[in-house]
């Protein structure tokens, strides 16, 4: 009849023939999939989103009770961020995380030292403060023994520097006040600095730590930390 649908095999249009060909497939799943490769190769540990302005970040404690206050939620065009301010103190301020290090052994974050301690030497005691500090810390408690590879932004040490302290090894990435008071992108490999300067395979870090510390020259450090992601090579 008059207007009815052929019955006969239905005919594809070449488009929708190429498409269904097997090197379309071949070209088009890896893009389906894409988006998940991506995701799989970095994990946000802490980017303060879901902390709420004006209090301390979700999840993070200080070593000390007195230290609270020094670390708090900021905002600014819809961004927020940690900023410690610190005056004539020292309190490690820590989160506890998920890092599985062999596959994502690259940690990167940002940063933005407001406020340097006046002649900053994290070598000599009594200049010993650092404006900014980020640390992995590995805790064994069958041992009762902790060490941390700690990344630092110092004021007067060179760029490369590398020394121990007890059972930290520090390591400065950035020197001088040249890039004070903008952000600054940080990446580093923590695996490789771990195998270098422990010299032996390291498990999953516990702990991701800043610092911002003003003791010993009885001043106050301002630095401000956002962004905190580990990812592949």
């Amino acid at each position: 009849p008059a207007g009815r649908l052929s019955e006969g095999p239905m005919t594809r249009s070449p488009l929708f023939s190429r498409c269904l060909s097997p090197w379309a497939w071949t070209l088009l799943i890896p893009l389906l999939f894409l988006p998940l490769f991506s995701q799989e190769q970095q994990k946000v540990l802490e980017d303060f989103s879901s902390s709420k302005t004006g209090s301390s970040p979700n999840g993070w404690s200080p070593r000390d009770d007195r230290g609270a206050p020094y670390y708090k939620v900021l905002e600014k065009d819809g961004n927020r961020y940690m900023r410690a301010n610190v005056v004539s103190d020292s309190v490690p301020f820590y989160k506890k995380v998920k890092w599985e290090i062999q596959k994502y052994p690259r940690l990167s974050w940002r940063w933005r030292i407001i406020k340097f301690p006046p002649l900053g030497n994290e070598q000599i005691p009594e200049q010993n403060d650092t404006a900014g500090a980020v640390y992995a810390t590995w805790i064994n408690i069958w041992k009762m023994e902790a060490k941390s590879v700690k990344y630092i932004w110092s004021l007067t040490l060179p760029k490369g520097t590398e020394f121990k302290k007890k059972t930290t090894w520090f390591i400065v990435v950035r020197s001088g006040k040249k890039e004070a008071g903008i952000w600054v992108p940080e990446s580093v490999d923590v695996l490789a600095d771990y195998k270098r300067l422990w010299g032996e395979d390291p498990k999953n870090p516990n702990l991701l730590v800043v610092l911002s510390d003003s003791n010993a020259t009885k001043s106050r450090v301002i630095c401000d930390y956002d962004d905190f992601v580990v990812s592949s090579r």
